[in-house]
């Protein structure tokens, strides 16, 4: 039972659809100059979009970084509303260890059901 609840568990979070879209660098960069972005978190090779409308994209930023804070940083030298760029840690131990302990939760599932069936067999 707890093996069939854990798979469903994994395919549930596996197949969830992504709340934030990816789009390629040129969109984004287009984004930015269009007026359509309120800001702009780099963390790593991710860079997050928050458009004026509320939603969110997602593009890969070449490391270093060169085309796409430029592109902020001329956007906001000559618009006076600005567009926030931040620079977060893309390492955080969190996501690192997070999906690891998720890939390992059917095979400790499965661990503990097997050693909950062998202790509870009478002994002869």
């Amino acid at each position: 039972m707890f093996v069939v609840l854990g798979l469903m568990l994994l395919y549930a979070y596996r197949s969830q659809t992504p709340s934030v879209f990816t789009v390629p660098m040129s969109a984004a960069i287009q984004d930015v100059q269009a007026g359509r972005v309120v800001s702009v978190t780099i963390a790593g090779e991710q860079g997050t979009l928050e458009l004026a409308s509320g939603s969110r994209e997602r593009t890969t930023v070449p490391q270093p970084d060169e085309v796409f804070a430029k592109a902020v940083l001329d956007y906001n030298a000559t618009h006076p509303q600005k567009v926030n760029l931040r620079y977060e840690n893309a390492n955080g131990p969190l996501q690192t260890v997070g999906p690891v302990l998720l890939s390992m939760l059917p095979i400790l599932l499965i661990a503990a059901l097997v050693f909950l069936v062998l202790r509870t067999q009478p002994r002869t």
